[in-house]
Parts: C-alpha cells; sequence; structure tokens
C-alpha cells in the first residue's frame, strides 16, 4: 500500500511517501504542488497530520489547518481514502506518550530506519518530512486515525444493538 504522508503549513508542507516500510519518496513543496500531487493519485492512502486541540490559535495554525482541510477535500474529491492523525497520537505510538519535542520522534525514526542521509536510512529527509514521514508510520501502527473513505456510505440497515439494563439488582440478607 502506498502512503501520502503530510505535515501541512501555512505555505509549504512536507510530504513523505511510504510503502510498506519502506521510505519511496519525500520533500518539501508549496501547499499548491502537494494539492497537484494528491490529484495525480500515485498512492491509496493520503494521511494527514492534525493540529494538537491545545495549542493556542494563531494565524498559523489557523491556516495550517485549513490547508490540512484542503488536502482532505481534495482527496475526497477525487474518490481517494484519506486519514487524519493528530500529532500528540503520533507521539504516543512513536514514544510510548504524548509528550515530547521533535528531535526526539526524530530520533525514534532515526532508530528505526537508520541515519539521515544512509543509503536505506531517512533517505535525507528533514524538518517538516520528517514530521509527515512520523505521521506515516504512525497510522500504519495505529487503530486510533480517523479514517474516512470516499466510497459511498452503505445501505445496509444493521440492527442496533440494545443497551444492556441500568437497574440495579438488589442483594440478598
Amino acid at each position: 500500500m502506498h502512503i501520502l504522508a503530510i505535515d501541512p503549513g501555512t505555505e509549504q508542507s512536507g510530504y513523505a511517501v511510504l510503502h510498506g516500510d519502506s521510505i519511496l519518496c519525500g520533500g518539501t513543496e508549496r501547499n499548491e504542488e502537494i494539492l497537484q500531487r494528491i490529484d495525480s493519485g500515485e498512492y491509496d492512502l493520503l494521511v494527514v497530520e492534525e493540529i494538537t486541540y491545545c495549542h493556542r490559535g494563531g494565524f498559523e495554525i489557523m491556516r495550517t489547518a485549513w490547508w490540512g482541510g484542503a488536502f482532505c477535500m481534495r482527496a475526497h474529491m477525487r474518490r481517494r481514502d484519506y486519514a487524519l492523525i493528530a500529532r500528540n497520537i503520533v507521539k504516543e505510538l512513536l514514544l510510548g506518550r504524548t509528550w515530547g519535542s521533535d528531535a526526539e520522534v526524530t530520533r525514534s525514526l532515526k532508530a528505526l530506519y537508520g541515519e539521515t542521509g544512509k543509503r536505506g536510512g531517512l533517505g535525507g529527509l528533514k524538518g517538516h518530512e520528517i514530521a509527515a514521514l512520523a505521521a506515516g508510520i504512525a497510522y500504519r501502527i495505529s487503530e486510533k486515525a480517523s479514517m474516512f473513505s470516499a466510497a459511498p456510505p452503505s445501505t445496509d440497515k444493521r440492527k442496533r444493538r440494545e443497551k444492556p439494563s441500568r437497574k440495579k439488582k438488589r442483594k440478598s440478607l
């Protein structure tokens, strides 16, 4: 499965393309070029890193969230599957805790893939590209990501499960 993982930014975004456990390519491009990359359809799943809700909201945060939504919308319009994964979930899966620095995430990825620049390692990825790679890898090992299918909703009418009764049982004396 080819995964196109993106770490959105206000004007440029980092991306990484994964196939299985291999890093095929990555880079930083203007957001308009990322939209064209999404249009190309050379992937099976788009993974976009979400902003963490506890951040203070300024222009950069709002613009980054806007671009993340634009990337997902473009994938949806092209009938491609896409998923959102929050940065704190990425850290939880790669570091074992929901807090930590970008340097710690990079060290975790180097432990998995080897040093940056070495053949078979991180392939020279840096900055936003490593954040995109981390999102893609975290998605692969996570069930906590929100995945959306571009396929039309199913018409299957399944029965709802009955909720268990909340009546308290009396203890006998």
